[in-house]
């Protein structure tokens, strides 16, 4: 899964930005946290945004893909 907390400018090789999680296939970004502040429930959940397809690979490790790519297929 390629999920970004929110961090601030001047941290070395991290991208600035709200908590955001993004595709693994064209690079888009959707916003992850919730009105309140909080992370959503999906992830917390270990589940894909609504809408979106994920796969879990044996490692451990998962892709997410947006809802144009949710079958996995670029």
């Amino acid at each position: 899964m390629t999920y970004r907390c929110g961090i601030g400018p001047g941290i070395p090789g991290m991208e600035p930005g709200p908590p955001r999680i993004t595709c693994d296939v064209c690079g888009l970004q959707l916003l992850a946290r919730r009105k309140s502040g909080g992370p959503p429930l999906w992830l917390l959940a270990g589940s894909p945004p609504p809408g979106w397809g994920m796969v879990r690979r044996p490692d451990g490790t998962r892709l997410d893909y947006c809802p144009e790519h949710k079958d996995g297929a670029p």
